[in-house]
């Protein structure tokens, strides 16, 4: 077999995966709280020691791990909110993304990776009606698309589906 095919092969095989954030994000666990209840857990930083507590070297030593696992995990947690703002952005329709971009905070937001912000934003214009019509029309006209919605009879699945 060519290194060509090999190639092309691996290439294939990478692109048509799914992304899976457990294999990206360090940590998944802490950005699970996001998409259930939209927090982020904040990292809880540890107490200075005493006066007698700086005199143990071994409390000092327990101490300075406590505050480099802290640093490390405020770094792991930005990149994790970083690939997630890009993930879920990606996600989105060039009219949604575009709808985002149009509202007041967009910029500082986004500049933030503000995921939580993101995901609260995107539920909200998915279910705004349209603001300029009448809300009974709105909701008339979604119940009537929601009952005229059938598979004609000699339609295939798939363009039903399509």
């Amino acid at each position: 077999m060519s290194s060509s095919v090999r190639k092309s092969r691996r290439t294939n095989r990478n692109t048509s995966k799914p992304l899976r954030p457990s294999k990206t994000l360090d940590y998944p666990r802490d950005m699970s709280g996001l998409c259930k209840n939209y927090n982020i857990p904040v990292l809880v930083k540890p107490q200075d020691l005493t006066e007698e507590e700086t005199k143990s070297e071994t409390k000092k030593l327990i101490w300075k791990t406590k505050v480099t696992n802290v640093v490390k995990g405020e770094v792991i947690q930005e990149k994790n909110k970083q690939i997630v703002f890009s993930v879920i952005w990606g996600q989105c329709s060039p009219t949604m993304q575009s709808k985002l971009q149009s509202l007041d905070e967009y910029d500082t937001r986004s500049d933030a990776h503000d995921c939580m912000w993101l995901l609260q934003e995107i539920k909200g214009v998915t279910h705004k009606f349209e603001g300029t019509r009448y809300i009974c029309m709105s909701l008339h006209d979604a119940r009537q698309n929601f009952y005229n919605c059938k598979q004609e009879y000699k339609q295939s699945l798939h363009d039903y589906l399509g």
